[in-house]
């Protein structure tokens, strides 16, 4: 078998599930840590996908290896570190190793870094594009109380939910927890470690599963990011401040961005292709509002959260159109003129 039928057979190992997940035929350099041993090696990926990667390394890997450290490439000096299984290993005629390794463990910053990674060198059609990097299950809730419980029980690292499909056993999925009026979404990695059949009252005739999923997060680092996501939430006497807040950012951001000392224009005789009542970040970027209004009221936090729109992990790739990044700056105006700025502020530069 020649070196590239062998690599796309290879590839097509990756996981149970990976008609699922779209596979990159990208090169990206990566260094693989065998834990045991300290033992640090480079390649070169042959393609990568949410699920795993085809990794092409300078030297075999030692006898019984099953897991290895995986690091991708960031921005700057940053990384994705992630723990992936060996699924198999094929030495070639030139001296070097085809590996094919499936995902384990990601932080959720590293997780939220390979999704940005997959989406920047994504060159799929578009129809392959719009069924996305990987199947999600949408969960949703209906108030900030059922929230609360649902985050507590993702904490232990499991939860058990009720669905209309028989998932497979031991594959990998999205879990999108889907946001609230006053509260933004999640996306984290999850394996599903048990389906059985099930039945509720009043779906009798509808084939349901309950699914029990294991998230593939350190529980630690998941801990730490739920019960920083419930101490944002506003406790139910104060819910109404989460309204009032989207309220306030609409009213400011729908009012004109310049004083104009041009006459009004005549009315249009078609419907504009944009509504006067949204604003650019409303309308087309919804998820960075969102994220700005877990931190908002607090100085650090929106600082922090303002920081990674502009300049961190949640920077706009090929960066932020110019009436965008022009309402991002208002926004930090209002914040700053009402609840004040952090003391570091003179230190560092935004822009």
């Amino acid at each position: 078998m020649s070196k590239a039928s062998y690599s796309a057979s290879l590839s097509s190992s990756l996981a149970p599930d990976r008609r699922t997940q779209q596979r990159l035929s990208v090169e990206v350099p990566v260094a693989v840590t065998v834990r045991s041993l300290d033992l640090r090696l480079r390649g070169v990926t042959k393609d990568l996908s949410w699920g795993g990667l085809l990794v092409n390394l300078a030297e075999p890997l030692p006898e019984g290896t099953r897991a290895l450290r995986v690091t991708l490439p960031w921005k700057r000096d940053e990384r994705i570190n992630a723990i992936a299984q060996v699924l198999r290993t094929k030495r070639l005629q030139d001296g070097r190793t085809l590996v094919a390794l499936r995902f384990m463990t990601l932080s959720p910053r590293s997780h939220m870094r390979l999704e940005q990674l997959l989406q920047a060198l994504s060159t799929s059609a578009p129809e392959e594009r719009e069924a996305g990097l990987v199947r999600e299950l949408e969960v949703s809730v209906n108030d900030l109380d059922e929230l609360r419980d649902m985050m507590e029980t993702i904490a232990t690292g499991r939860y058990t939910c009720t669905v209309f499909e028989a998932y497979t056993k031991d594959q990998s999925l999205c879990f999108v927890l889907a946001g609230t009026e006053e509260w933004t979404g999640i996306r984290l990695r999850a394996r599903v470690v048990d389906v059985k059949p099930t039945a509720l009252s009043g779906y009798l005739d509808v084939p349901l599963y309950s699914a029990t999923l294991q998230f593939e997060h350190p529980k630690e680092s998941l801990a730490k990011l739920i019960d920083y996501i419930i101490g944002q939430l506003p406790e139910p006497s104060q819910a109404s401040t989460m309204v009032e807040w989207s309220q306030m950012v609409h009213s400011q951001l729908i009012k004109p961005l310049k004083v104009s000392t041009e006459p009004a224009p005549r009315p249009l005789s078609k419907r504009p292709v944009r509504s006067v009542l949204h604003s650019v970040l409303e309308t087309d970027f919804p998820e960075a509002l969102n994220y700005l209004l877990l931190g908002w009221g607090d100085v650090d936090a929106f600082e922090m959260m303002f920081r990674e729109l502009t300049m961190g992990d949640r920077f706009q790739l090929g960066g932020w159109p110019a009436d965008a990044w022009e309402e991002l700056m208002l926004l930090q105006d209002i914040h700053d003129h009402v609840f004040g700025v952090t003391g570091e502020r003179h230190k560092f530069s935004l822009f």
